[in-house]
């Protein structure tokens, strides 16, 4: 009876020595990086990696299969081992071209898009700055720039004429040319240099333009409409004039290349034209 006070404490007291390991401090070597959970975190981020690694090696061996099914799908249909790869070397051409190309059409049309804004943009803001001067006897203070802003307007209303319907059969007309209903994009040569004189023309007088601008003397000439509105015509010229140049350069620059692109493709056999 005496000893069992003492076999009852001795057990309380072995109890305590199992749970009291539970209340000493832990060295961050044992636990890991980052607290109680950062071993957590380094098998979590283990096993992220190992995951994206297994995904990654399931669709290389995915193409790797279907390629070996490609190759032996040609191999039934009597291609010899050259010719097996000529055609797999020809797909991946066509592959990275159209990947090419893809990405020469997107920056094309971003670019254009912006510096046709810009280009509407400079030509409303020409179109206020010289009817406010205009009403006011701005032709009194610079006599080339009242010429220049005059053949302007006249030049993009006749392109803007040119592009309707009407237009196009005064074209024809101007040319002695009826356009054939089964080529109907089909053009002589003729037809085709009358559509480039107005482009170069406007070129040439957008160029004219930021040269009169540049020399004019119209605010310092003695006239208040001169002072006041002199520098805002200037300004607005320029800047429709370089905004427009840009956007011409732009776009026959990638047209230009586009075609040599293209017949370059031609003459590789990546691509097929019934009228190459």
């Amino acid at each position: 009876a005496a000893c069992v006070p003492f076999l009852s404490h001795a057990a309380m007291s072995r109890a305590d020595v199992v749970v009291a390991p539970e209340s000493l401090p832990v060295s961050p070597e044992v636990l890991g990086r980052g607290g109680p959970n950062g071993a957590e975190t380094e098998q979590l981020s283990e096993l992220g990696s190992d995951t994206e690694a297994a995904r990654s090696d399931s669709a290389t061996s995915s193409s790797f299969h279907w390629e070996e099914l490609r190759r032996q799908e040609l191999r039934d249909q009597g291609f010899s081992s050259a010719e097996i790869d000529a055609i797999f070397v020809r797909q991946h051409r066509q592959e990275v071209m159209a990947e090419v190309c893809r990405h020469w059409f997107l920056i094309f049309g971003i670019s254009s898009f912006i510096l046709g804004m810009l280009t509407v943009v400079m030509l409303v803001w020409l179109c206020f700055v010289w009817s406010k001067a205009y009403l006011r006897g701005f032709e009194d203070c610079d006599v080339a720039l009242t010429v220049w802003g005059y053949v302007l307007y006249s030049a993009l209303l006749l392109n803007f004429a040119k592009s309707s319907s009407c237009g196009q059969r005064a074209v024809g007309a101007l040319c002695v040319w009826e356009p054939d209903p089964n080529f109907p994009n089909r053009s002589p040569l003729r037809v085709k240099i009358l559509n480039l004189l107005l482009p170069i023309f406007m070129f040439s007088w957008n160029a004219i333009g930021i040269h009169w601008a540049r020399l004019s003397r119209a605010p310092s000439v003695q006239m208040l409409v001169c002072q006041e509105e002199g520098q805002a015509v200037i300004d607005a010229i320029m800047a429709f004039a370089i905004v427009n140049i840009a956007l011409t350069v732009f776009m026959f620059v990638n047209i230009i290349g586009l075609a040599y692109f293209f017949r370059m493709l031609l003459r590789m056999g990546l691509v097929q034209s019934s009228k190459a």
